[in-house]
């Protein structure tokens, strides 16, 4: 396996921060009591591998199975993104373009062809997590009205020197569990991470957190340390970041960003989730990969990651 500080594989154990581990997501089947499609009926959903994409269809089967069961039609796509190519999907789902080395990002053809193809009216989901892959899809966040995704690891200053990475986000009028606002969530018998609860790691009530009925209402939501962006205009912020978030920027992807004070840049209120209409179409943009792994039982705060992840299916194709 090579080893960096991120996330790798999303079914197999995954490299995370400072090189604790991540538990394997992909095997548990969480509930759909009413699907949204019926089975192999549903729109198309195609997941990008033609980019040396860290995430791509392969490894992002937890997310991929629960779609089918939701009724999508998940498949990869591995060509270059044109009019041509796009003919037949729905939703495009890109995750980290342009790999560790960004030798395959998208060109300036591909960025108009998706730009147009969204405007009348396909539905885009962008996954981009933290450094190096906000600077290799720039071109694309910036198409699309983006000014700032800060190239760098965001994750919350904590009072004992170690920055927080994991977050989760709680919607403001759910009850918040008593004690201190940074917490080790683990594997039983070790340490645990460093996780941060506080209430201003806000999940925004939305359409998308509500669901349609409110079995499908998400609590919270929580991430393993991402990119934090700020939103293009008439966007509807979904995951607000900590007051006291930074985004650090390490000499290497391969360091260990928690150590030896690398240089960062304030990040406080951003955001790691959002949704924007762009033209006829749709965009959900996340700066944290993780979230769509499947990992549902990491911990009780991740427990409705699935949740999220189907609810912002349904709002881009328009069944919520």
């Amino acid at each position: 396996m090579i080893f960096r500080f991120a996330k790798i594989c999303l079914l197999a154990v995954l490299p995370a921060v400072g090189g604790t581990q991540q538990p394997a997501g992909g095997d548990s089947v969480p509930p759909i009591p009413r699907p949204a499609y019926t089975p192999g009926n549903g729109p198309v959903v195609a997941i990008d591998e033609a980019h040396k994409n860290t995430h791509s269809y392969n490894n992002q089967q937890g997310m991929v199975r629960l779609l089918q069961r939701d009724g999508y039609r998940v498949r990869p796509f591995a060509q270059a993104i044109s009019e041509a190519s796009l003919e037949g999907v729905d939703v495009l789902v890109i995750a980290d373009p342009g790999g560790w080395e960004g030798d395959a990002s998208l060109g300036d053809a591909e960025v108009h062809a998706l730009v147009t193809w969204v405007r009348q009216g396909g539905s885009l989901l962008l996954i981009i997590d933290h450094m190096p892959f906000p600077l290799h899809g720039a071109s694309l966040t910036a198409a699309l009205g983006i000014t700032s995704w800060h190239n760098g690891f965001a994750m919350v200053e904590t009072t004992d020197s170690l920055p927080a990475g994991r977050i989760i986000f709680q919607r403001p009028d759910q009850p918040r569990e008593a004690g201190d606002d940074v917490v080790r969530i683990g594997p039983p018998g070790t340490p645990g991470f460093a996780t941060y609860r506080g209430v201003d790691a806000v999940l925004r009530p939305h359409p998308i957190s509500n669901g349609r009925a409110p079995d499908e209402n998400v609590r919270a939501v929580m991430t393993f340390v991402g990119s934090a962006f700020q939103p293009p205009d008439g966007a509807q912020a979904l995951l607000v970041l900590p007051k006291r978030s930074a985004s650090l920027m390490p000499d290497s992807i391969t360091a260990d960003v928690r150590r030896g004070n690398p240089p960062r840049t304030p990040v406080g209120s951003w955001l790691q989730g959002a949704v924007v209409p762009l033209g006829k179409g749709r965009v959900a943009l996340f700066g944290e990969v993780g979230l769509f792994s499947g990992q549902w039982p990491v911990h009780p705060a991740a427990s409705e990651n699935y949740k999220l992840i189907l609810n912002v299916m349904h709002w881009l194709t328009h069944a919520l």
